[in-house]
């Protein structure tokens, strides 16, 4: 039900983004000093501020985090792209908007400047009829050609300030932007690819060497950096003050902090998990070693020649035979709990596939001679029986 929802608030979000659009880009294109004004002024109301888009991108948020708080994970990435993949699309039309605005401004700016001659035109006018007027008519308009002429400066001063102003934090958004989605994207390749390939085909014991040094310190220098990404999107987003560019920059600083957790967790995960099957491992070595030398012992002693000499000899040997059969017997579940051990080894999904073909040879030989020397014993009890 709330996958549902989600998916619906997604739905009318994207249609009613769209719609908005439209309306923004026909004023735009049919703009009155009025709305140049707004524009300059910063009251002019843009697409970010329609509070229907709001409440429902507010929506959006709230349904996504409490659906990737109980979501398995390739949910969680799916969820996480739709949201980027909806960041992006509100962050392009803001972009091409915001565009068009500046350039709106820019144009209006070089009309004031193409426009200055204009007063040099009327200045000329006026020198030129100013035999007709009383002197004082040409003290007059001369003051307010001139008054005109301050703020036909401070209009042209203003807007370049303007264009200035937005044009940084243009650049500097931007500039956060990309190093946003190269994180993502770093963020997702190293997870799922490159900690693979990393360790692909190494021994246990190196993997573990690996995970704890290189990878670690890639982990520590992508700490910094995204520490790094945090300052900056904190810096701009207490410059903004559309209240929808707060929360995509509220969002961001989430899903970077998000993101680093979640790769430190899965790698101290991983390690944990790599440390456990290292001692496995070993265990299952030197199992294998006390259980072969072990072994050696037995069948050295079952192929020893039965003695006919004398009955005390004999009923010693006996007596030999029977110690032999109850150490066996002791042994069997010391080599059933190592055989399991293997087995358990075998389909750890973390161990390469050349350790899994000496575990597999291993724990066949290991098989092997524990049925021999079942074989031997038998043969043993009948000789004597003979």
């Amino acid at each position: 039900k709330l996958w549902l929802s989600y998916q619906n608030y997604l739905e009318n979000y994207y249609r009613l983004l769209k719609s908005k659009n439209e309306i923004e880009q026909k004023e735009l294109q049919i703009a009155t000093i009025n709305i140049i004004n707004q524009i300059k002024q910063g009251s002019y109301i843009t697409i970010n501020q329609n509070e229907e888009l709001k409440n429902l991108l507010e929506k959006i948020y709230e349904t996504n985090r409490r659906l990737i708080k109980h979501a398995d994970t390739k949910t969680q990435i799916i969820l996480e792209k739709e949201l980027n993949d909806l960041q992006k699309s509100i962050h392009d039309i803001n972009f091409n908007l915001k565009q068009k605005r500046e350039t709106l401004a820019t144009n209006k700016n070089r009309e004031l400047t193409q426009h200055r001659t204009e007063l040099q035109r009327i200045r000329q006018a006026i020198t030129e009829i100013s035999s007709e007027l009383h002197p004082d008519d040409t003290r007059q308009l001369i003051q307010k050609l001139n008054l005109l002429g301050i703020q036909w400066t401070d209009a042209e001063r203003s807007l370049t300030v303007l264009i200035d102003s937005l044009t940084k934090r243009r650049s500097e958004y931007q500039d956060f932007e990309n190093k946003f989605l190269r994180f993502i994207q770093w963020f997702e390749n190293f997870l799922n690819n490159e900690i693979n390939q990393r360790l692909n085909g190494l021994t246990i014991q190196t993997s573990l060497e690996i995970l704890k040094n290189d990878i670690r310190n890639i982990i520590t220098d992508k700490r910094k950096y995204a520490n790094e990404l945090l300052i900056q999107a904190r810096l701009l987003q207490s410059q903004l003050t559309d209240q929808i560019q707060i929360e995509i920059i509220k969002q961001k600083i989430e899903q970077l902090e998000h993101i680093m957790d979640t790769i430190e967790q899965h790698v101290e995960k991983r390690i944990k998990k790599t440390e456990i099957t290292c001692k496995m491992f070993n265990e299952f070595e030197q199992g294998c070693e006390n259980i072969r030398l072990w072994m050696d012992t037995i069948e050295t002693n079952l192929q020893r020649t039965l003695p006919t000499q004398n009955t005390n000899e004999f009923h010693i040997h006996q007596q030999s035979i029977a110690a032999i059969e109850m150490d066996i017997e002791k042994h069997s579940t010391v080599m059933s709990s190592l055989l399991a051990l293997g087995h358990n080894l075998l389909n750890d999904t973390d161990i390469s596939s050349r350790t899994i073909d000496s575990l597999s040879r291993r724990i066949q030989t290991l098989e092997q001679r524990w049925l021999s020397l079942n074989e031997l014993i038998k043969k043993n009890e009948n000789s004597s029986k003979l």
